[in-house]
């Protein structure tokens, strides 16, 4: 479902809404793992997984579906960047995706 409603927000090029779930995915990555001042969950946690699920797989999942959409491009790559992706290179066929409206 996330990959569904990452596409949802690529084709509505909402990018209010686009930084909000990456910022909000990438949660602890870039923090020092020595600083536990936070004991946030779920999405506003600083562990490595989101319900079971590896953090930065979900957002390698989402930063390449967004990707694909030219308006979100300059937001998506410097997240690419962070994760060292390459956004040209994708595997994730966007096109073939399921969206229900």
């Amino acid at each position: 479902y996330l990959f569904m409603y990452a596409k949802r927000l690529g084709a509505e090029g909402t990018r209010p809404k686009v930084e909000e779930l990456l910022n909000s995915l990438m949660g602890g990555i870039l923090r020092e793992k020595h600083n536990e001042n936070q004991h946030g969950k779920g999405w506003y946690g600083v562990d490595d997984e989101i319900c079971g699920w590896n953090r930065k797989e979900l957002i390698r999942g989402v930063v390449l579906i967004l990707g694909k959409y030219r308006e979100l491009q300059r937001l998506t790559s410097q997240y690419a960047r962070v994760l060292d992706l390459s956004l040209e290179e994708s595997a994730v066929d966007v096109d073939n995706m399921d969206v229900e409206a």
